[in-house]
């Protein structure tokens, strides 16, 4: 076995479909609060302006020294609504992704591109409308022929990504769904869709607060700290 320099093929996502469809449907910030945070990543931002929700299962690159042959080797494996996830180390030396191919992942039916490091050609990759999230913008390519993985585990953006999980990016950023939990495995998928819809109702129940000028959450905050030890001045009291 040749890790760190090997293909894995792309696994059967077909049980995650279902969720993937109504995930679509949610914030990246309501996801990370239902998941505790644990599958938020971090330093990532959507490079092409604003965009439809991305969600689809992951298809994973590691390319630890640069390696944009094992990232073509990657992209041919992507299918129509898979989300490609470059884990680069969060090099910014150098651009893992340019505009030409940018335009072929778009005719593929690619969800959506995030790279823990850089991509250049931002004006065409914007031009193409492919959505990308990124580290930022390099001009330099980066090296080709160097060691990589395709399909397998990866570190991207301080966040653990096994090929098939669900990646959902936005404006707000991209979060990972692990897909031992997203099937439904042992009941897990449907405590998550459930903490999902409790977590959106929240919020909606604070929108009479908010359009009255008020901050949502102030008494539980005042409560909590106070149990802390804070030492708390008197309340302003609603406006």
């Amino acid at each position: 076995m040749s890790i760190g320099f090997r293909v894995q093929p792309r696994p059967d996502t077909t049980a995650t479909q279902a969720l993937a469809r109504q995930l679509a449907g949610y914030d990246t910030a309501d996801i990370s609060d239902a998941l505790y945070h644990s599958g938020t990543m971090v330093g990532l931002t959507a490079l092409t302006g604003p965009a439809p929700r991305a969600c689809g299962p992951a298809v994973t690159v590691s390319a630890p020294l640069g390696g944009v042959f094992m990232l073509r080797l990657g992209m041919d494996l992507c299918q129509p609504g898979d989300v490609l996830v470059v884990a680069a180390r969060g090099q910014r030396g150098f651009a893992m992704f340019g505009g030409h191919i940018s335009v072929a992942m778009r005719e593929r039916g690619l969800a959506a591109l995030v790279v823990d490091g850089c991509v250049r050609d931002l004006d065409e990759i914007r031009d193409c409308g492919l959505p990308v999230f990124a580290r930022g913008t390099a001009t330099m390519a980066a090296p080709a022929e160097t060691p990589g993985e395709v399909n397998v585990p990866v570190a991207c953006a301080g966040v653990v990504v096994s090929p098939g999980d669900l990646i959902v990016a936005d404006g707000n950023g991209v979060v990972r769904v692990p897909r031992e939990g997203a099937d439904g495995t042992a009941g897990a998928g449907a405590d998550f869709r459930g903490r999902l819809d409790r977590v959106a109702e929240r919020y909606r129940s604070w929108q009479p607060q908010v359009e009255a000028g008020q901050i949502p959450g102030l008494d539980d905050a005042r409560t909590a700290l106070g149990r802390l030890g804070c030492e708390l001045g008197p309340a302003a009291g609603a406006r």
